[in-house]
């Protein structure tokens, strides 16, 4: 005959048959720092993936300045060649740059002291592109007098009469055969 078990065990016996075993603690905590790690693995890789958006934004802001940049030097360089095939083909034809390229003319200068250095360096600027036109200090005194207006063109319409009428000054020589000279008189 069977031994008898007592009704206790045979409860107890059944239930751990059927049921898994309890999950230890060990083994929560360890699920725990799978996602915990898993969750600092995204985070750092999105980090990582912001920053690289950044650099990339940044280096394409760099690239579309070096492109603005490389348009306007190539601008300029395109206006450089054209002034430079004018030169030669002023040279070529034996003709001033200034007939060609037809400079502005200097501003009108009306005797503001204030204004006078910048008046003469339009005037330098003139000449230099009429080379033949204006190569003596007598012709270029004479052309700026076509520029003058108000007190400073009082000034010197005597001299110029003076200078027409045949009398002529030391002064006034000086003042029509010497550009420097005249310049000196003006400041």
């Amino acid at each position: 005959m069977a031994a008898a078990v007592p009704q206790a065990q045979q409860h107890h016996a059944p239930a751990a048959a059927n049921n898994p075993p309890a999950p230890h603690a060990d083994d929560a905590m360890d699920k725990d720092n799978s996602n915990s790690s898993s969750s600092s693995n995204n985070n750092a890789e999105v980090k990582l993936l912001r920053e690289q958006i950044l650099q990339l934004q940044e280096h394409l802001a760099t690239m579309q300045q070096e492109m603005v940049t490389t348009t306007n030097l190539m601008g300029q360089q395109a206006a450089q060649n054209a002034n430079l095939q004018a030169q030669a083909q002023a040279v070529a034809n034996r003709q001033e740059l200034g007939i060609l390229l037809k400079p502005l003319a200097p501003e009108m200068f009306d005797g503001i002291q204030a204004k006078l250095q910048g008046f003469v360096t339009q005037l330098r600027v003139y000449f230099n592109y009429f080379p033949i036109t204006l190569n003596t200090d007598k012709r270029r005194v004479t052309y700026t007098y076509s520029r003058l207006k108000g007190s400073t063109l009082n000034w010197f319409k005597p001299v110029i009469r003076e200078y027409l009428s045949g009398y002529r000054s030391q002064r006034t020589m000086s003042i029509i055969t010497n550009f420097d000279y005249f310049m000196e008189v003006l400041y």
